[in-house]
């Protein structure tokens, strides 16, 4: 409990600063209502509001723990570690987050959000429950 709590502070504070890195971009006279930093704004907000629940979550299931009797998630953490398909399926999506920055360079930003919402995609329907 004490980790997911611990990365969703984490997430908290990265959402945070990415906020402060979005504000800093430079307002140009140009631009129309929403400028530059509009997006990396709002992908700062669901940051947070993701963290947020990531935190009520954890609090939510720790209370339910606490409920039912089972001491520090023993039961849950002893199906966990048997579950290896759940980190292969993880890993997978780092490894495909991995190429994405690999080819974003090369092929640019739309092809490469293409093919990377393309192979994700292709990921959920060949592996059910990702």
């Amino acid at each position: 409990m004490r980790a997911m709590l611990g990365a969703a502070g984490l997430l908290f504070v990265l959402a945070v600063a990415y906020w402060l890195g979005a504000d800093a971009i430079p307002k140009s006279r140009l631009g129309g209502a929403v400028g530059a930093d509009g997006l990396p704004k709002l992908l700062a907000v669901t940051l947070g509001l993701l963290s947020a629940a990531l935190a009520l979550q954890t609090v939510g299931e720790a209370r339910k723990r606490r409920k039912s009797g089972d001491k520090g998630g023993l039961v849950a953490i002893a199906q966990s570690a048997t579950n290896w398909t759940a980190h292969v399926r993880a890993f997978g999506v780092v490894v495909i987050g991995i190429g994405f920055l690999v080819l974003l360079p090369v092929l640019g930003y739309v092809f490469s959000v293409a093919l990377l919402l393309m192979t994700i995609t292709l990921l959920k329907v060949r592996v059910p429950l990702l």
